[in-house]
């Protein structure tokens, strides 16, 4: 087992049948933290190989992923983005993506989605997170990036997938808002320095 694997940043529900106050005085110890990676181990054996923790875990920050998970949520918006007109929306989506927002005018990098009703679902997703406080549509951007990193991480990085999972909540759904083709999402994790390892 790995002592790379930043345990603070594993989410509590994972460690669901210990005591918090008992899981914080845990990650101050070797010994506790050894019992913690063994808490964890039947869910993330890719991640706690030797081969992989000192890699995934050290390689992929929580600030790292979240720079990444961003121009991919962008992609996956990218219709509903598109279709912003109004200026203020348009600004604070310059804002939050900076460079990324160029990425979601691209229309040659993803089609938009087939279905009607998604698409829909998009616009009125989007429309509300740029309604709310300033944070909401990162959140929603970032949220669809993560899960749409996970699908492509099960297949073709397994401890990248763990560490992804580990991060959130234990019960959370993890259903993408819609496929992003492989190739461009390992395109994106070259860009940032990744691997598919």
């Amino acid at each position: 087992m790995s002592a790379a694997l930043p345990l603070p940043a594993v989410h509590a529900s994972w460690f669901a049948g210990l005591d918090a106050g008992l899981v914080a005085l845990a990650t101050t110890s070797p010994l506790g933290r050894r019992l913690l990676y063994h808490e964890l181990d039947a869910v993330a054996p890719h991640l706690l190989s030797p081969r992989h923790a000192p890699d995934v875990a050290g390689i992929w920050s929580v600030e790292r992923l979240d720079a990444l998970a961003l121009p991919l949520g962008a992609l996956i918006y990218g219709p509903a983005i598109r279709a912003v007109v109004h200026r203020n929306a348009v600004r604070r989506l310059k804002g939050v993506l900076g460079d990324g927002y160029r990425l979601a005018l691209d229309a040659s990098l993803l089609a938009p989605p087939d279905d009607a009703d998604l698409a829909l679902r998009m616009r009125t997703d989007l429309a509300a997170a740029l309604d709310a406080d300033e944070a909401a549509p990162r959140e929603l951007l970032c949220r669809a990036g993560l899960v749409a990193l996970q699908a492509w991480a099960d297949a073709a990085s397994p401890a990248l997938a763990e560490w992804l999972r580990l991060r959130r909540p234990r019960e959370e759904p993890m259903a993408p808002v819609r496929a992003l083709p492989a190739d461009l999402v390992a395109a994106l994790v070259a860009h940032h320095g990744g691997s598919a390892t």
